[in-house]
């Protein structure tokens, strides 16, 4: 630690002589920037929010969940709510590497929204909420 202290203090005694025998200043001196190199490495975007529909399925009880695919992602984590399309939403799949889920046996009214996930720890913003999907039980709306 002692080492580093006084090498990193030398340097910026270097630093410092080098400014005043070459007369740069604060106000004359411009940083200059220069283009990455491809060896470098850069921060990814969010993914943004996919669009979504649900659809009845041919069977009674289950809805059919898609979403366009965004990229880059790593998968995409479905949400369902039966209260209304503003929640609260619970997670019903998560780790989907596909843009299409089922759900069955359900009754009653639903809404969905998907997120996308870059890498382990990035979530993108939820989709806006699906149409509401009825399931009695002879009939899905």
């Amino acid at each position: 630690m002692r080492r580093q202290r006084l090498t990193s203090a030398l340097g910026a005694a270097l630093l410092l002589a080098c400014v005043l025998e070459t007369g740069a200043s604060g106000s004359n001196w411009t940083p200059g920037l220069t283009a990455p190199s491809s060896g470098e490495a850069r921060g990814q975007p969010l993914p943004g929010a996919p669009s979504v529909t649900a659809t009845c399925s041919g069977l009674i009880g289950n809805i059919v969940i898609n979403w366009t695919a965004i990229s880059p992602v790593t998968s995409y984590t479905v949400y369902q709510s039966s209260t209304s399309a503003s929640g609260p939403y619970s997670v019903i799949k998560s780790g989907l590497t596909t843009t299409t889920y089922t759900q069955t046996g359900l009754l009653g009214s639903y809404w969905f929204e998907v997120s996308a996930t870059l890498g382990s720890n990035w979530v993108g913003p939820l989709s806006a909420p699906t149409a509401q999907r009825t399931i009695t039980l002879f009939l899905c709306t």
